[in-house]
């Protein structure tokens, strides 16, 4: 009898539990991201990690400069969502979302932004936290390519500004992409490397 008591409650104690009509308490996750440690090239003693924003702090840096004996050097983008940054052009080349959009950012070493260097890339759609945000390339490139969602832009630095000019979709995934550039647009593109 005893035994036949166990064998019930085992299996009721392996039974999934749920609440009737109505779950009071539900847990489920909506998104996540993860952060990324990327190598400095002109300095590889440096190293700049990401860090994804946490929910219940809006002070924690987004970005950190370390050395690699693991001692922070300079912190910045406190409390602000930077979802990629890449070494680009003497500096780093931050992509952060505010208000459902995508603002791309080139600063210098020390991570302030440097003047005229910001630019909102255009996307398909509004930016949530599950969109991918990707910044790719090389440092020593002239151009830069941002991926958001599905909207592919390149990023070129011109007379000390940001400029974009959208990407074919059909374009990413080639080695060596010609670009068209219509002549309202002040960039010549000449190719977009893919780098990863």
């Amino acid at each position: 009898m005893m035994m036949i008591r166990i064998i019930i409650a085992l299996a009721v104690l392996t039974c999934p539990a749920w609440a009737d009509h109505s779950e009071p308490l539900s847990y489920s996750i909506a998104s996540t991201w993860k952060g990324r440690v990327v190598a400095d090239a002109a300095d590889p003693s440096r190293l700049l990690v990401v860090s994804p924003r946490p929910a219940w702090s809006g002070s924690s840096p987004a970005l950190t400069v370390i050395g690699v004996d693991g001692r922070s050097r300079i912190s910045g983008f406190l409390g602000q969502d930077v979802r990629d940054a890449m070494p680009w052009s003497n500096g780093f080349l931050v992509a952060r979302v505010e208000y459902r959009r995508v603002i791309v950012s080139l600063v210098d070493r020390q991570l302030s932004t440097l003047p005229s260097s910001e630019i909102i890339i255009e996307a398909d759609a509004d930016v949530d936290a599950a969109t991918i945000v990707r910044v790719l390339g090389a440092p020593s490139d002239p151009i830069a390519v941002v991926q958001v969602g599905s909207s592919v832009v390149a990023v070129q630095r011109f007379d000390g500004r940001l400029y974009q000019t959208p990407l074919n979709r059909m374009c990413l995934p080639l080695p060596f992409c010609k670009v068209k550039v219509g002549l309202a647009s002040p960039l010549l593109i000449p190719s977009v490397h893919r780098h990863f």
